[in-house]
């Protein structure tokens, strides 16, 4: 019987500090984002799905000295472009979401933008006695256009209700990113409800501008469902 010997070894390594490994963990993260095309901007040869114009990287109250993207970290952000236009010193990281919200007019974390949008689409078709369509993927896609969400609701005319539903719906949802809204029997309302990404002076300005807005694009939609335009496509499929 054959006897045999293992060997083990023992090593302490010694840790390296936090701020010193977070610049390389952050570059790791960035390169791994799934994104499908990267742009080049200015003169460096950083790469990323939009222009980075400022980074803010604290470890605690410190700042962490690092490059991301080509730019130096610091502690100095900004909100929405028209309400916050000038720049917000982050004093800590905990401090970061409540300085955005209340300087900034930003509400930085996603799960909470998408609820206040939903609850306030919800409400909206609750005040014409409709159900908005709600569709999570739209949703999400809405949610990642808007910093400041606020939801308007605007009408359109009646005679695009002689459309078979899915014409309209595919319009709002698809085209326009706008929320269907439906009455008590699932019928669908001429109206629409849209998300601004500004807490407009004049919101009946914002919603009139969607309304011109959506109008030739349902005309378009129109245009394919007359009787003339669905004998020639029928003709031209047979060709």
């Amino acid at each position: 019987m054959v006897q045999r010997q293992g060997i083990a070894v023992c090593r302490v390594k010694q840790g390296e500090a936090t701020s010193a490994l977070l610049p390389g963990i952050v570059t790791t993260a960035l390169n791994a984002l799934p994104i499908a095309k990267r742009m080049r901007w200015g003169a460096g040869e950083q790469e990323f799905v939009r222009p980075v114009h400022w980074v803010v990287m604290l470890f605690g109250a410190t700042v962490v000295d690092a490059e991301i993207l080509g730019v130096r970290a610091g502690k100095q952000t900004y909100g929405h472009r028209f309400h916050a236009p000038r720049p917000i010193v982050i004093s800590s990281p905990s401090k970061y979401s409540e300085l955005l919200r209340e300087k900034g007019f930003v509400i930085a974390a996603f799960a909470e933008r998408r609820e206040l949008i939903r609850t306030g689409v919800t409400q909206l078709a609750i005040s014409v006695n409709g159900t908005a369509v709600i569709e999570d993927a739209l949703l999400d896609e809405v949610t990642a256009l808007v910093e400041w969400p606020v939801p308007l609701m605007g009408r359109f005319d009646e005679r695009f209700l002689q459309l078979p539903p899915e014409v309209p719906v595919a319009t709002m949802q698809d085209h326009q990113r706008y929320f269907p809204v439906r009455d008590a029997n699932g019928a669908l309302l001429n109206c629409f409800i849209t998300v601004a990404n500004i807490q407009s002076r004049d919101p009946d300005k914002v919603r009139d501008g969607n309304e011109r807005v959506v109008r030739p694009r349902l005309a378009d939609a129109a245009f394919f469902w007359t009787p003339i335009a669905s004998s020639l496509w029928k003709h031209e499929s047979k060709r």
